[in-house]
């Protein structure tokens, strides 16, 4: 929070040793602990100004550790004998909670922020009537909106005069338009109507011709979402995200977002992308409630080491509970992992596993993995294959059928055909057939083809369906 400069106002004079005059030279030669030790005395003896002051340097931490709570106990003490800076802080503090410091209480400041533009405080006055315009806070009222913007146009405040000339352009015939129009959605609103409903929401959010209500614009919000209001979609998102009129709830948020989103809501769509990449308390808050795009996020986030220490083993714990929670990425991730060794023990069928998982998903950077495995990498098909992978079986004895990346050897292919075909790998079992039709690699056997390209039709496999209905 900005420093507040210290205003001391000279109502009262009392005859002591020390003096309002002496503690401000003390203060204004940055001299704060004598500063404050004069303070304090005096405004234990009843000097408001003094009692200001002190206010003031426990809310900037001045000769005295930073204490909001007694800062509000000395401006009250202050406010009450009439100091309108300590009134206003008062507002000011009670309004915005002091970032935590202190608890948001909207009556207290209303309260003071009354108070103070009563007695001519002229930001208070400017205040008040920026509330009554808007109607946040206060019941909305064009008339005491100009009454109180005016009083402080009149003490200098350009703020004010420029609000002032802003509601002398709106006229009354366009005020009883706004009234007419909030009275038209609200009957509406009561009878269904889903832009009504999404409309309402909107007045009641922003105190449009009627008090700030966050519960009330959430009812009218929902309502309206529930129909399927793309805006109100986007709004309710907004207000489990911030936690206005209801309980803060990522998970809640992002199904919001995410179905107005889907249908094209532009704003929708950014705050997905903005949160999910740029938030780590979203991430992490989401994450551990369940929802599977923030694990995975989560888990990228450990694998590569942004915002958080590099840690292998969180990012497979969360790309797992994000795999169960049906995260095609994740499964692709946890593929990623296990070819590299990230971690954990490499291993070329599992990463195929997790890949071909994903891919079955329609999982694009999986599908792209795979293609590039296959016909590419010599090296990883011959791991795998002495693994025991099929899929890696068959391609590898395609390899040595057609002498790609290796010697043409036809005894090697026809091994890792059978190997492959044993465990079930359909187009293992075509290539069976056709080397037993072609005799490569093996004894030419009509039969035996046949049996293969009859294992392979079973499986699925066109092209087999046909060899055998061509043999047979």
């Amino acid at each position: 929070m900005k420093k507040i400069v210290l205003v001391l106002l000279f109502i009262i004079t009392y005859s002591f040793t020390n003096t309002l005059e002496d503690g401000k030279l003390a203060y204004d030669n940055n001299d704060y602990i004598k500063a404050f030790k004069i303070y304090e005395e005096l405004a234990s003896n009843g000097n408001a100004n003094a009692q200001y002051a002190l206010g003031m340097m426990h809310q900037n931490g001045d000769g005295v550790i930073q204490d909001y709570k007694n800062a509000v106990y000395w401006y009250e003490k202050a406010a009450i004998q009439g100091i309108l800076e300590a009134q206003y802080m008062l507002y000011y503090i009670y309004s915005f909670g002091s970032y935590g410091h202190v608890q948001e209480d909207k009556k207290k400041s209303m309260k003071w922020l009354i108070e103070a533009a009563e007695n001519g405080h002229p930001k208070a006055q400017y205040n008040l009537g920026s509330y009554y315009k808007m109607g946040s806070n206060i019941t909305q009222d064009y008339d005491k909106a100009y009454e109180w913007l005016k009083k402080a146009a009149n003490q200098g405040l350009k703020d004010a005069q420029f609000e002032l000339e802003q509601l002398y352009k709106m006229d009354e015939y366009s005020r009883d338009a706004i009234r007419k129009s909030f009275e038209s959605n609200e009957k509406a609103a009561n009878q269904g109507d889903k832009k009504a409903q999404n409309a309402i929401g909107y007045n009641y959010y922003n105190g449009i011709n009627v008090m700030k209500d966050y519960e009330k614009a959430f009812y009218w919000y929902e309502k309206a979402a529930n129909q399927g209001n793309i805006g109100a979609q986007f709004n309710i998102g907004e207000m489990y995200y911030k936690g206005q009129g209801v309980q803060r709830n990522y998970i809640k948020a992002f199904k919001w977002y995410k179905m107005a989103a889907s249908q094209g809501h532009k704003d929708a769509q950014d705050k997905l992308k903005n949160t999910s990449n740029d938030n780590f308390e979203w991430i992490l808050e989401t994450a551990n409630q369940g929802l599977p795009e923030s694990q995975n996020l989560l888990g990228t986030m450990y694998l590569k080491g942004k915002e958080v220490n590099k840690d292998y083993e969180k990012a497979f714990y969360w790309f797992t509970e994000s795999a169960k929670g049906g995260s095609d990425q994740a499964l692709y991730n946890i593929g990623n992992m296990y070819y590299h060794g990230y971690g954990i023990k490499q291993d070329y069928i599992k990463a195929f596993e997790y890949y071909r998982k994903a891919a079955s998903h329609g999982n694009k950077d999986a599908q792209n993995e795979i293609r590039n495995i296959d016909y590419k990498s010599f090296n990883w098909h011959e791991r795998a294959a002495n693994q025991g992978l099929p899929e890696s079986q068959n391609i590898l004895g395609v390899m040595y059928l057609q002498g790609n990346m290796v010697n043409q050897d036809y005894g090697k292919a026809f091994e890792l055909f059978e190997k492959a075909s044993i465990k079930g790998e359909a187009y293992a079992s075509l290539n069976l057939g056709l080397m037993y039709l072609g005799g490569k690699g093996t004894n030419k056997d009509t039969k035996k083809a046949i049996k293969y390209f009859k294992k392979a039709c079973d499986g699925g496999i066109k092209e087999a369906c046909e060899y055998f209905s061509i043999v047979w």
